[in-house]
């Protein structure tokens, strides 16, 4: 029956964990399911959507290009037939000039005929005795005159067109520059076209690749089957559907994490940015130290010209400094050993209170005083006992806060300077003792230390 109640309940827990596991499998179909149906379909219908205005978008750019190429031609053709046009007036305004320059000329030689003419016809008046002959002359002479003065004018007339021609030959040539710079602008925008073509042939072959690809996919759907990208393999909507969850899967697992790396970045460009701004603070401080210490070394320098400097005085300087400075050392440590055989001359504590002013503190009785001649120290020492290591305060209030809130390592006695009072001997009883032992040999010891005044009670 154990056996038996131990199988129920190990059945019992394995359906339990069935179900728990079934109704996870539900509800992570339940998301993928609201997934595809919130997310991936939407997405599925903008991209149907984005993908047919792309394609309009093609033709309609392509349309474009086709219409503003003809224009170019066009416009091409119209300055090519204005050029073309331009020259062959240029070639015409040529001859009418070599004409006029001829006529010019033969006009000329008219003129210094008639010109010759009529010396000779005012010779025969002069020598001619008959009044008909003269009357014929005259006659002849006017005549001749009347065709000189129309010669003149023939001549002023043609010089004018030649001017005229000239100045519309100026701007024939002008017109002319200008059209073969037109043209040269609208070749260039046609080799641009041309190569925009090549672009946009490219592009609809292309797109004639993804027309064919789509076109077997379309097939293959309705045979209800679909094209793997992947593997170019026939595949069953259900496999399909399943490869694109993983996918979508993999691919919101990259956005999250290139997300946490943005973010990260973000962070970190933010700490640079912080780094750099105090690093550029920082530098211009160093730099204006720098120019400080620069400015005070040039003067320090200058001052030591000015004094002669001397490098070996300097030399011997160095060397005394640092045989000081080894003195100290080693006093330090004699000074660190005295503490570490003779702790309770050590005498450490925390601030009992913010800005607490140390001077209040005075320290232990044994450093505030030096012994005049070490031969005395044993008898000082004897006659001071334990109130060598009492704590010397300026009042109770201070000794107060020390106890409570300086964090004392050990037990120390407070001496506050407010509160303590001297008792020296009396002269009659020092007088006495120097009279029964020898007057070197009885010293009161206050006589023996020195200490400063404002311990003095």
């Amino acid at each position: 029956m154990i056996e038996e109640a131990a199988g129920t309940k190990t059945y019992d827990i394995k359906k339990a964990n069935s179900l728990k596991t079934i109704e996870h499998k539900n509800s992570k179909l339940n998301e993928i399911e609201r997934v595809l149906k919130e997310d991936i379909t939407p997405a599925i219908e903008k991209l149907k959507q984005e993908r047919s205005a792309y394609i309009e978008y093609q033709k309609c750019e392509r349309e474009y290009l086709h219409l503003h190429k003809v224009s170019l031609a066009y416009q091409y053709y119209q300055c090519d037939q204005a050029v073309q046009k331009n020259k062959s007036g240029s070639e015409v305004v040529e001859q009418e000039h070599e004409g006029y320059i001829k006529n010019i000329e033969e006009i000329d030689e008219k003129i210094s005929e008639l010109k010759n003419e009529i010396k000779n016809f005012e010779t025969n008046l002069k020598n001619s005795e008959n009044d008909d002959e003269m009357n014929k002359y005259e006659a002849d002479l006017k005549q001749i005159r009347i065709d000189l003065a129309k010669l003149n004018s023939d001549l002023t007339n043609i010089k004018s067109n030649i001017n005229t021609d000239t100045k519309r030959k100026n701007e024939i040539k002008k017109s002319i520059k200008e059209s073969e710079k037109l043209v040269e602008t609208k070749q260039s925008k046609l080799n641009e076209m041309q190569s925009n073509v090549e672009v946009l042939n490219n592009d609809l072959a292309l797109a004639e690749q993804n027309l064919k690809k789509a076109q077997q996919e379309y097939e293959a759907l309705c045979c209800g089957f679909v094209i793997d990208e992947d593997t170019s393999q026939l595949q069953t909507i259900q496999d399909q559907l399943l490869n694109t969850k993983n996918k979508i899967s993999e691919r919101q697992t990259a956005v999250k994490k290139a997300q946490i790396k943005l973010d990260g970045a973000i962070k970190e460009s933010e700490k640079l940015k912080k780094e750099l701004q105090v690093d550029t603070k920082n530098y211009e401080d160093a730099k204006n130290t720098y120019e400080t210490r620069k400015k005070d070394h040039d003067l320090l320098k200058a001052n030591l010209d000015a004094l002669n400097h001397d490098p070996n005085k300097w030399e011997q300087l160095n060397t005394r400094r640092r045989q000081l400075n080894n003195d100290i050392y080693n006093l330090n440590e004699k000074i660190q050993q005295t503490y570490s055989r003779y702790p309770q001359l050590n005498f450490e504590y925390k601030d009992p209170e913010p800005n607490f002013d140390r001077s209040k503190v005075k320290g232990l009785v044994c450093s505030l005083f030096k012994i005049k001649d070490p031969k005395f120290s044993t008898a000082i020492e004897t006659a001071a006992g334990g109130k060598l290591f009492n704590l010397v305060v300026d009042t109770d209030k201070t000794g107060k806060l020390i106890l409570q809130k300086g964090e004392l390592k050990r037990k120390v006695t407070i001496a506050p300077l407010n509160q303590i009072r001297g008792y020296p001997p009396s002269e009659r009883v020092v007088k006495a003792a120097k009279d029964l032992v020898g007057y070197d040999n009885v010293h009161t010891a206050l006589s023996l230390i020195e200490y400063d005044p404002v311990y003095k009670t």
